[in-house]
């Protein structure tokens, strides 16, 4: 499959999907709205995210467009902002052959977006986009990220429901901004938060669930999705693959689930011309305690065969017995834990979540399957009569399966702030923090960025980043 991929029809790929992202967008927020029964012979109300009992999180729709725990009507954004970043480093190297070291810039940000819910009796669709164009002091990294997510359920039938969700974006600040809210879905192959270098990244993702009732207990969910994501410049490779899998889930009382899933991954590596794949087999449970907190664990193993092939061009005593080049085949299997622990709670005016995770990783362009572990904590409050704040603190590594390059290891931390001031206009803040730091070598990067500036959205609140 990946020999035929060519760099023309990956941007071909990615241009028809991001098309097809937009045309379902506009078509689906053309329905009306309204909540959910929990079952096609009710008429009482029911979130989707929790149709399946506590824990177990729909993949189409889930909380996309929701912001501080709460769902939105459908609002659109836009801002300008005064930046100062310090974190900045380019794709380009020196004279002597070093990272070219990228000095503090002062620049200006113009942001935009479109972020919301809508509900119906038998459907739930949401919509998050941002988009974000900076000019810096220096033209070399001048430049805009554009990130969308749209999910949709859809309660097909008494015992069916259908999960669509579609990621797909393009940035070029991997470590500030909006490149540094990114998510990578753990176990999805699609890696968001790696990078390494300030250069332009193009991603997609596309996925399929049906789950299927068989009792009022019992839930069998099957589907499957593919992705491609293409690093520009710095000498990065792009990968793509796919995954199926399979979920079974069985409510025990109205608090708790238990259940299984399987989940078999496909990713291709044309870097090395490797390949590799993953059987994933893991035990869930979830509960719901003090009415209000929700706590999940998957936990198991995965099986990961890798294979990489390298090319080397021989002397030429060598090459007069052997040829000019020589292929090696490296094959390796392993065996490794994967699976996620989060804590969840919604408030009345606030949020806290938590989560932590570990996967095999499509890596990050340089590095090709990968021991991805991360953690993701955010906390939200909007009880103030015109103040909300947010603050967020992540870690993640990686460690190549097959490569020799050391482990790759950075956090970031910061937060939000908006305040009210009336007729739509908001004065917002956000700072963050980021280190990145490879063991194998001399790269050790960390730096600040600092935005202020006015923010215009229609309603009470202002639309916070997360």
């Amino acid at each position: 499959m990946h020999n035929y991929l060519t760099p023309l029809a990956g941007k071909l790929f990615l241009s028809r999907r991001l098309l097809f992202v937009g045309l379902f967008a506009s078509g689906l927020i053309a329905q009306g709205q309204a909540p959910l029964p929990p079952s096609p012979d009710q008429d009482s109300t029911l979130d989707l995210s929790h149709y399946m009992g506590p824990g177990v999180f729909s993949s189409g729709a889930g909380n996309i467009g929701e912001r501080a725990g709460a769902p939105l009507g459908f609002r659109v954004y836009g801002s300008l902002s005064g930046v100062y970043d310090d974190y900045l480093q380019a794709a380009k190297v020196d004279s002597t052959g070093k990272l070219a070291s990228t000095s503090s810039e002062v620049g200006v940000e113009v942001g935009f977006g479109v972020v919301g819910t809508h509900v119906t009796r038998r459907s739930k669709l949401g919509l998050d986009y941002h988009g974000a164009y900076r000019r810096y002091n220096a033209d070399l990294l001048n430049g805009s990220d554009q990130g969308v997510q749209l999910g949709y359920t859809m309660l097909l039938s008494k015992h069916f429901i259908l999960d669509l969700h579609e990621v797909g974006g393009t940035y070029v600040y991997g470590g500030s901004g909006p490149g540094a809210l990114i998510t990578s879905d753990p176990g999805t192959g699609l890696n968001l938060t790696s990078q390494i270098l300030d250069s332009r990244v193009n991603y997609i993702r596309s996925s399929a669930d049906i789950t299927y009732r068989a009792t009022a207990r019992t839930f069998y969910t099957f589907g499957g999705h593919g992705y491609f994501q293409e690093p520009k410049g710095a000498g990065l490779s792009k990968t793509y693959g796919y995954d199926a899998n399979a979920r079974a889930t069985h409510r025990v009382n109205r608090d708790v689930n238990v259940g299984g899933s399987y989940r078999f991954s496909q990713m291709y590596f044309p870097i090395s011309d490797g390949n590799s794949h993953t059987h994933a087999l893991e035990a869930t449970f979830s509960t719901v305690f003090d009415r209000r907190w929700l706590f999940a664990v998957e936990a198991g193993a995965s099986v990961v065969n890798v294979q990489n092939n390298l090319t080397i061009r021989l002397e030429p005593a060598l090459a007069a017995i052997f040829g000019p080049t020589v292929t090696f085949r490296n094959i390796s299997q392993s065996v490794y834990p994967s699976g996620l622990v989060s804590l969840n709670r919604n408030f009345k005016t606030s949020t806290i979540g938590i989560v932590y995770s570990r996967s095999i990783s499509s890596g990050n362009g340089l590095y090709t399957a990968s021991r991805q572990q991360g953690f993701d904590g955010r906390v939200t409050y909007s009880g103030f009569q015109r103040w909300t704040l947010g603050l967020y603190a992540r870690y993640g590594s990686l460690i190549s399966i097959g490569q020799n390059l050391g482990s790759y290891g950075g956090y970031s931390g910061g937060g939000f702030a908006a305040y009210t001031l009336g007729h739509g206009m908001n004065l917002t803040g956000d700072y963050n923090y980021n280190h990145q730091t490879i063991s194998s070598g001399s790269f050790n990067r960390s730096g600040n960025r600092l935005q202020f500036g006015l923010q215009f959205s229609k309603g009470k609140r202002p639309v916070g980043l997360f």
